[in-house]
C-alpha cells in the first residue's frame, strides 16, 4: 500500500513540475489539473481509508471508512465461528479494500491476515487485521 501511495506522490509531483514548466512557456496548463485533482483525490482516499472493529461485551461491529461510514453491529449471541487465518490478498480476494472471493466479502487495508466471521443467519465474512488471534480471541471469549 505504501508502495503504491509514494508512486501516486511521485506522479503528483511529476504533473505539478509539469504544469509549472507548461505555465513558464505560456502554455494554458489547465487540461493538466483535472488528473492531478484527481489523482489528489485518490491519493487522500488511500491516506483515509481505514477498517474499525469494535467488540463489546454483547456486540461486534465494524466499518470500513469512507467506503461504509456507518458502524454494522452483530450481537455476539449471532456469532457462530471465529477462525483466525493467512490469505493470499491478491489470489483470494483480487486485493485490498472491499472484495468478494472465496464465497465471502472481505475488508482488508493491508496484510495477509484476518479473521473469518460466520454468523448464524448464514452471513461470512472476513475482517483484516494485524493480530488476528487477538480479535478471534476477543469475538469467541465476549460470546
Amino acid at each position: 500500500m505504501l508502495v503504491i501511495m509514494a508512486a501516486m506522490a511521485g506522479v503528483l509531483a511529476l504533473m505539478l513540475r509539469e504544469a509549472h514548466v507548461m505555465k513558464a512557456k505560456n502554455v494554458p496548463a489547465a487540461p493538466i489539473y483535472i488528473p492531478m485533482v484527481i489523482l489528489s483525490l485518490i491519493l487522500l482516499l488511500f491516506i483515509f481509508m481505514r477498517l474499525e472493529v469494535e467488540v463489546c461485551t454483547r456486540s461486534f461491529r465494524y466499518r470500513f471508512f469512507p467506503f461504509i461510514p456507518r458502524w454494522r453491529k452483530f450481537g455476539l449471541e449471532s456469532l457462530e465461528s471465529a477462525e483466525a487465518i493467512s490469505y493470499r490478498p491478491i489470489i483470494e480476494f483480487g486485493g485490498w479494500g472491499i472484495r468478494y472471493g472465496r464465497g465471502m466479502w472481505a475488508y482488508t487495508v493491508s496484510g495477509d491476515k484476518g479473521v473469518i466471521v460466520r454468523i448464524r443467519n448464514g452471513k461470512t465474512f472476513m475482517l483484516g487485521t494485524r493480530r488476528p488471534e487477538d480479535l478471534r480471541r476477543s469475538l469467541i471469549g465476549a460470546a
